[in-house]
């Protein structure tokens, strides 16, 4: 006993190791996309980020920042997150073992689970669910040393009377909530929620893993109850709950469905090698080295998707705004990924203190616009407490918006292309065309924009979210270009139209290229863009 004792705690250890080298090699140098740069602002100022509820993450991530002498700060918290990911699977082969589990199975188990999407897409960027993961494994972990039963039957009979029937009640309240046979306007439907979310689950796994959970699954409703309602009540939350809060990014909510998953994943192993040697009489080691294949297969599914080692597209696009920007200037956005890239850059690298940014979905807090008053009158700027007067108020000065909606701030005034961004600007004023085409023809040939097709972009939202602002700053110029009347013009805004193409091939560029060719007469043209369109 005590020499497995012993094996079992030394494998734990060279696996978190293992998995921990894994998540730093793919961690990127510096912040992600989403609120990754207001998490590594906040541990940077020793806060605690509560309106995200991550309260304790940015602490314990500032004390681990101590420990790692080279790198960003944020490059130090991504380092973090991969520690607290990697210490996770160590427990989670903990719990097999202690399941009973045989010793190869919970081992290609575990390590299924370190490359599964849910765990491996947190644990290389800064991120409180890590923390979230690790926590909820030591339950776990702990909850199997209290009970201490010898007989299974009666232990998992008690996990069923602790843990599935809460878990089948929060499912219940989570179902109230949904909106069932609400508007199919809601954004996602609850039909749209289920199929994308259950999608999401069963590629966790890969294909071959999805079929060891389902398996997984019988035996445990047949032999371990507890186990089954504990894991089907967390399955069923991680369906549900984009939809009771109306969010399509599905994999925030996969977490505890992907641990409970990994149980019958591991139980559905466990029989399989236990058949392979005991009852086709396989040799032990070709016997583990099969079991041992899975994780290799999940490996190869989401490395190419997961691997962030060379991520540049936010560094970049914060960079390319920043430098864009006048000299105390105000820039506003709705974007929680450009405001906490933004935050980052100014509060950590100490980058554009000149600026001031204003996040127009923080703005709604009248703790956030006591702030903003604060810091605009410091800097002899006008302040209101709407955007819309703020921005009318202070364009002398210089106002710029990205993926920000103020129609009445677009109907009253113009926006003038500025590269990534739109400078408002008095609708009866003249502006200099030349300088207005000179700022952009600048921004848009001097970078070197390869990064944008890397087509694994596309399978994040908040990337795509990213990519369709350099679309549409593109094809915002081509239309300037083409409303300024000349042929010469109209020629370089479809030129611009067809930069915007090479990026993505896009309805907007499309469409308006169908409208330029018809008015021009060239109708073939015109056709061709059409049959494009058509095709998206």
């Amino acid at each position: 006993m005590q020499i497995k004792i012993k094996k079992n705690t030394a494998t734990s250890f060279l696996l978190g190791l293992f998995v921990l080298a894994i998540f730093i090699f793919t961690a990127p140098s510096s912040i992600y996309v989403g609120r990754s740069g207001e998490i590594v602002a906040t541990a940077y100022a020793w806060g605690a980020s509560g309106s995200m509820g991550f309260s304790v993450y940015p602490i314990l991530g500032k004390l681990f920042s101590y420990l790692i002498p080279f790198g960003e700060f944020a490059f130090k918290l991504n380092i973090f997150s991969a520690f607290l990911g990697a210490s996770a699977i160590s427990v989670l082969f903990l719990i097999f073992r202690k399941l009973r589990i045989d010793y190869w199975a919970a081992l290609a188990t575990a390590l299924s689970v370190a490359f599964s999407s849910a765990i491996w897409s947190h644990s290389n960027i800064a991120g409180a669910r890590p923390l979230s993961a690790l926590l909820f494994v030591l339950a776990i972990l702990f909850f199997l040393h209290w009970l201490g039963a010898k007989e299974k039957k009666h232990f998992f009979s008690l996990r069923a009377l602790l843990w599935g029937i809460p878990a089948v009640a929060c499912f219940l309240g989570a179902i109230a909530q949904a909106g069932w046979g609400e508007s199919a306007v809601q954004s996602p439907s609850i039909l749209y929620a289920l199929k994308e979310s259950a999608k999401s689950l069963a590629n966790e796994f890969a294909f071959f893993g999805f079929l060891f959970v389902l398996a997984g699954m019988f035996i445990a409703f047949k032999r371990f109850r507890g186990w089954f309602f504990a894991g089907l009540g967390a399955i069923l939350l991680a369906l549900v709950l984009p939809a009771v809060f109306k969010n399509n990014i599905f994999y925030v909510y996969s977490l505890p469905a992907v641990i409970m998953m990994s149980v019958f994943l591991a139980f559905g192993l466990d029989v399989a090698v236990r058949y392979l040697k005991n009852s086709l009489k396989i040799q032990p080691l070709f016997a583990s080295l099969l079991a041992l294949l899975l994780p290799v297969f999940v490996f190869g599914a989401h490395f190419s998707d997961l691997n962030r080692r060379d991520y540049v597209l936010l560094q970049k696009t914060a960079d390319f705004i920043l430098e864009s920007l006048p000299k105390n200037s105000i820039f506003i956005t709705e974007s929680d990924t450009l405001a906490s890239a933004f935050l980052y850059q100014q509060s950590v690298l100490g980058e554009r203190s000149d600026l001031t940014l204003i996040s127009g979905k923080l703005f709604s807090h009248s703790w956030y616009r006591e702030e903003k008053k604060i810091e605009l009158e410091a800097k002899r700027k006008a302040y209101a407490d709407n955007l819309f007067d703020l921005a009318v108020l202070n364009k002398e000065g210089g106002v710029f918006l990205a993926h920000v909606s103020l129609p009445d701030l677009e109907k009253n005034y113009k926006l003038l292309p500025a590269g990534l961004v739109y400078q408002v600007a008095d609708k009866d004023e003249k502006e200099s065309v030349a300088s207005v085409i000179e700022n952009n023809v600048k921004f848009w040939q001097a970078p070197d924009f390869t990064f944008l097709m890397d087509a694994k972009l596309d399978k994040e939202i908040l990337n795509k979210e990213l990519v369709g602002l350099y679309i549409m700053g593109v094809n915002n110029f081509g239309a300037y270009l083409v409303g300024r009347g000349s042929m010469g013009y109209v020629k370089e805004g479809i030129a611009y139209f067809e930069k915007s193409l090479e990026i993505r091939e896009n309805g907007s560029a499309l469409q308006t290229l169908v409208k330029i060719y018809s008015a021009l007469g060239e109708s073939e043209k015109a056709l061709e863009y059409e049959q494009r369109y058509r095709g998206l």
